[in-house]
């Protein structure tokens, strides 16, 4: 039952590699070339985006560190690439959500807060969150987390 669940959990990480890594970069180089006539959520598209494919290089480390190297120091790093996981894709999709949930149900407001510094706020608000669980992940010692 065990093994099953391993190699299902394996297998699921290398798709997540294969296809994940190549997308998110993409859509870094879309938000590049693009960055003249951004969206308002491309701020949070492009920090999404850099997140997960930061998360998807750490699997192959997380592979050589399981059967090769064995460090300690390895092994916290991979627990922090999961804080950052576990915090950083639903609250950028929390914010992209509420960006465009004011532009469709607030028109008039959305137009008053369109300013990058807004935006600029609640990135640093959710990098800041994101670091900050990441970092006590990391750190562990606290029960059921």
């Amino acid at each position: 039952m065990y093994i099953e669940a391993i190699l299902f959990d394996l297998t699921l990480q290398i798709i997540n590699v294969i296809v994940g890594i190549p997308a998110n970069l993409l859509v870094i180089a879309i938000l590049i070339h693009n960055r003249k006539e951004p969206s308002t959520s491309d701020l949070f598209l492009g920090c999404l985006a850099f997140m997960d494919a930061y998360f998807g290089c750490m699997t192959p480390l997380s592979f050589l560190n399981l059967f090769l190297l064995q460090s300690k120091e390895l092994w916290s790093a991979i627990k922090f690439s999961f804080g950052v996981k576990d915090t950083s894709g639903p609250l950028f999709l929390s914010c992209i959500c509420l960006d465009r949930f004011v532009a469709v149900v607030f028109p008039i407001t959305f137009g008053q807060l369109k300013s990058i510094k807004y935006r600029l706020s609640l990135t640093l608000l959710v990098l800041c969150l994101t670091f900050a669980y990441s970092s006590a992940k990391m750190v562990g010692g606290l029960p059921n987390f």
